[in-house]
């Protein structure tokens, strides 16, 4: 199990019981989850839910689906439970739709027939004895990183009043093939505006998307996540990689991701042309402006470290097979 957020509360004895546990993990407590909604303790702490463990194959499910998806953004939903103010996500269902470079909505005829979809998807679950019931959403930000748009919060928002135990998941293509690294952002609407507060641990925001986020940043608050692995999903990792290693082994990151590095350096060249620290409108004191030179400075360095690496990673293979 890997950890992805340093700020998030230690995980407790019943989590590690749950998550090392086939049993506990796959069977559904219907008595349990009916009791817990009963209580409603989220109407009490609008901010209930603390963080989300995703199993390996429910997240490798979501990348496989938003690389396939390229440049154009896809949708899906997250089966799972959630247990005292902690989100479990067991399985992940693609939706058969695909939207824009830049939006994906569920509505109209294709929103009815997405939900048929998704009914018979879990009715097919539950006789073959996995009872669990959909506990979020996911979505794909080709290259723009995670966050929630307006219409991703509308969705949320109208989501959330529908089901109170549900969250949203976005993933971004592009820096998880850039960075090697799974690249998830997990979040729930606030319910209640005087709860809203701005929110700080966010990615670097590319330029044409930064009017967008700022505009509804406070509406929601992000969730740390983690990974856990049954020895089922274990042995089924295993064969998978065993398959598949080849492939990523001739991989070139450098040719693959070339266009999204190009953006890249295009976006950060914008904000730096943009940004004069001698005038008046960038004229911030303090800590604020350290914070603030410090965020283009690690813009600049995450870049060049990406670029790095897979150099490295290139070379490294041609010493070693030429």
């Amino acid at each position: 199990m890997s950890k992805q957020k340093s700020d998030s509360k230690e995980i407790t004895a019943e989590e590690k019981e749950i998550i090392s546990s086939e049993q506990k993990i796959y069977e559904y407590d219907e008595a349990y989850q009916e009791k817990y909604l009963k209580a409603k303790p989220w109407d009490k702490d609008d901010t209930h839910f603390k963080k989300v463990y995703i199993s390996t194959l429910a997240a490798m499910k979501i990348t496989d689906h938003a690389i396939r998806g390229g440049k154009f953004e896809i949708a899906g939903y997250l089966m799972g439970f959630a247990r005292e103010g902690v989100f479990y996500v067991l399985d992940a269902v693609e939706l058969p739709i695909v939207g824009s470079d830049s939006r994906v909505e569920i509505a109209g005829e294709m929103g009815e027939k997405a939900t048929n979809y998704l009914m018979d998807y879990l009715d097919l679950m539950e006789r073959v004895g996995r009872g669990h019931k959909y506990v979020g959403w996911y979505h794909s930000h080709p290259g723009f990183g995670c966050w929630l748009s307006g219409i991703d919060c509308n969705t949320q928002k109208y989501m959330q009043m529908v089901n109170k135990t549900w969250f949203a998941l976005v993933v971004d293509p592009y820096r998880t093939k850039s960075n090697r690294k799974i690249d998830f952002g997990c979040f729930r609407m606030y319910s209640n505006e005087k709860t809203a507060r701005l929110n700080q641990a966010f990615d670097s925001i590319p330029l044409n998307r930064a009017n967008e986020f700022g505009v509804h940043q406070n509406k929601y608050y992000r969730m740390p996540h983690y990974y856990f692995q049954s020895k089922f999903e274990s042995n089924i990792v295993k064969l998978i990689y065993k398959n598949y290693w080849v492939d990523s082994l001739c991989a070139n990151a450098l040719l693959v991701n070339e266009d999204f590095y190009q953006e890249k350096v295009e976006d950060v060249s914008a904000k730096l042309a943009n940004y004069d620290v001698k005038s008046k409108a960038n004229a911030i004191k303090g800590e604020k402006a350290n914070e603030v030179h410090q965020k283009k400075l690690d813009d600049i360095a995450n870049l060049n470290n990406q670029a790095i690496v897979n150099y490295q990673n290139e070379l490294i293979k041609g010493m070693i097979f030429k």
